[in-house]
């Protein structure tokens, strides 16, 4: 049986280092999660199909889609009292070793050539990706500003994983530290693609130049929600997005992290309130932190 903590050594060090309640107990159940993930990765990795191309698949990979969705959503959930103490004193002393640990142990697993190489590069995508993400949210700006799109952010990723990968086989080296490898390549990519984006802005019509800006400024709003918030906003805007609009019941099952079990009322309820607040120009925001917060505090107090 795959073992999260026997691919990762370091995840039963955070386990025994902090008394979390029900932190154990988590553990299980994300190593039931990465058995499920793992047989998605293999089956995509089998039919020739791209990560972000796998992660976008809901109905063929729909484990590989809540993990895709869930990255996201996490950043802007608010935090439990119980954890919001926690994760300031993890993020306020983080354990180098862990993180050391952590993507040495992934990129070993995207790199070999063992059974769960495919499993290893989704979770070395992701965490990319999640990088990529805080670092826009951390830029105080949008993609979107300039006519781009969340899964540019996301095929950035893809590609600089297949390139360390490549480069990991064909010269091995145990001493690298992947994770810091690929966001500080995938940041300089997103550079780059920005200033194509920016340029190519300079020479279209006004009128899409503002579309962009408008949807840039929702983009912005979105990020000071809480995560449930944003998801039931987005979707009400779908189209000022250039997005599909979901069913209650088919957004609920795609942000499960967010939206947990609520009832279909209860969230229509909770779209006419948001609804009217928008209207009187009252943006809601979180009432507690969130996770990209505290990183925020924390960029802060190293500066």
């Amino acid at each position: 049986m795959l073992s999260l903590v026997d691919l990762v050594p370091s995840v039963k060090r955070l386990v025994d280092a902090f008394g979390v309640p029900g932190l154990e107990r988590g553990v299980e159940q994300l190593q039931a999660a990465l058995v499920r993930l793992w047989v998605e990765a293999l089956d995509a990795a089998a039919k020739g199909r791209g990560l972000t191309d796998a992660a976008e698949d809901e109905a063929t990979f729909p484990a590989l889609h809540r993990l895709h969705i869930a990255v996201h959503d996490i950043l802007t959930m608010s935090l439990p009292a119980e954890l919001l103490g926690w994760a300031k004193a993890f993020l306020a002393r983080p354990d180098t070793g862990f993180f050391d640990d952590l993507q040495r142990g992934l990129g070993r697993l995207a790199a070999g050539d063992g059974p769960a190489r495919a499993l290893g590069r989704v979770l070395l995508y992701e965490a990319v990706r999640l990088n990529l993400i805080i670092a826009e949210h951390l830029s105080g700006s949008s993609i979107a500003s300039v006519g781009g799109q969340a899964r540019d952010v996301d095929l950035i990723a893809e590609a600089e994983v297949a390139r360390w990968i490549e480069h990991a086989q064909a010269e091995p080296s145990g001493d690298e530290r992947p994770l810091e490898l690929l966001v500080a390549a995938g940041l300089q990519d997103l550079s780059r693609h920005i200033a194509e984006l920016k340029d190519v802005v300079r020479r279209v019509d006004e009128d899409l130049v503002s579309a962009f800006r408008l949807r840039a400024e929702l983009e912005l709003k979105l990020r000071q929600m809480d995560a449930a918030d944003a998801v039931l906003i987005r979707n009400a805007f779908a189209p000022a997005l250039d997005e599909q609009r979901r069913e209650v019941e088919a957004l609920r099952d795609q942000h499960a992290m967010v939206l947990g079990e609520r009832s279909r009322d209860a969230i229509d309820q909770q779209v006419s309130r948001l609804k009217r607040r928008i209207a009187g120009e009252d943006w809601p925001e979180r009432r507690r932190k969130a996770i990209i917060d505290l990183i925020a505090e924390a960029e802060e107090a190293d500066e």
